[in-house]
């Protein structure tokens, strides 16, 4: 099932059965889930008609008894289940489960909600099974991320909500300022609605405004060469020059998502976990980078990325040695990191 299959079963009342949420979009997975439990429980009647587990503690026992409960003045009970790991599960209690999926009551709404757990069901063999047994006794949903289309009019519906204007060109640009995450986009339209009084948000707004994700922008360019869509990589190199960046912030930037990619990569491959590596490094907070950097490389060898890292090093000494065409020999570096990751 996709968004717009959800929308309709809200919007004609039809929820039933066993869902299974998940992708990379945090925000759109928190507002269905929102609108499920707007539609299906009464004000007043949560104690006795939702039910929310937390997968960290909760046993599979527990959700399936919820699940068995009978509504009380009201037409259906819901069961929240967030981050359970379904694919931790004996084989007993696999057998156990899916059971339940095949006779889920008709009165119940389940909702196994995965926030924190992210995963690929065309390459997770075990997910792969679990998501097949949904499809069949329930229904999966999927929240990956938006194309600029969506999005524009996601930042555009915002602002018309706040009798505010923003054109098609400067939501784009709005979009390749800060993101595309939605739940950033809509702090920053927020934001923007707020300071532009005379009702009109453009790109002088965004830019004393919005708050520059370089970090962000640089691991979605070091995404784009590595996955060797130079196109994008040049959108957003252009962004950074639009926004008068130093040219050895940026290449900083990327020498810092690379590299992020090569602790991460090498780590995994000595055995190391991710909370180890974090701390040893101090990323604190940032500790995204290193999730982030580990899925960027998961299609490069180490060699390769020792390639990269030479290449990152040799221009870092251009820029810092010479007066030439700093945009350029960021550019070709661009060239140079796409045709070594895809080679």
């Amino acid at each position: 099932m996709d968004e717009q299959g959800l929308k309709q079963q809200l919007k004609d009342n039809t929820l039933s059965g066993a869902y299974l949420f998940h992708g990379e979009e945090d925000y759109l997975k928190e507002l269905y889930v929102g609108r499920v439990l707007k539609r299906c429980v009464n004000p007043g009647f949560e104690g006795f008609n939702l039910h929310k587990y937390d997968g960290e503690s909760a046993e599979m026992d527990e959700f399936i008894d919820a699940a068995q409960m009978l509504p009380m003045m009201s037409d259906r009970v819901v069961v929240l289940v967030r981050d359970f790991d379904l694919t931790a599960l004996s084989s007993e209690q696999s057998d156990q489960f899916k059971s339940f999926l095949e006779d889920v009551p008709e009165s119940t709404v389940i909702v196994f909600w995965l926030d924190a757990i992210k995963f690929n069901p065309k390459k997770d063999k075990k997910w792969k099974k679990i998501v097949s047994l949904f499809e069949k006794n329930g229904a999966v949903v999927e929240f990956g991320k938006k194309d600029k289309n969506y999005l524009s009019k996601f930042v555009m519906g915002i602002a018309g909500r706040n009798g505010k204007n923003i054109s098609l060109s400067d939501a784009y640009y709005l979009i390749d300022t800060v993101g595309d995450d939605l739940n950033v986009l809509e702090n920053e339209t927020n934001k923007l609605c707020a300071y532009c009084e005379n009702g009109v948000i453009d790109k002088t707004a965004i830019n004393a405004v919005c708050v520059r994700t370089v970090t962000v922008k640089a691991f979605e360019l070091t995404k784009a060469v590595s996955s060797n869509n130079l196109n994008r990589a040049f959108e957003i190199l252009n962004v950074f020059f639009e926004q008068r960046m130093e040219p050895t912030v940026i290449l900083s930037e990327i020498i810092t998502a690379y590299v992020d990619m090569y602790r991460a990569k090498v780590s995994l491959a000595s055995g190391e976990n991710s909370e180890a590596l974090s701390s040893d490094f101090n990323y604190g907070n940032a500790s995204f980078r290193l999730k982030n950097g580990a899925s960027f490389a998961s299609k490069i060898s180490v060699e390769q990325l020792r390639e990269c890292l030479d290449e990152l090093d040799r221009a870092d000494m251009k820029i810092k040695s010479t007066a030439g065409d700093n945009r350029l020999a960021i550019e070709q570096l661009l060239v140079s990191l796409a045709v070594i990751s895809n080679r």
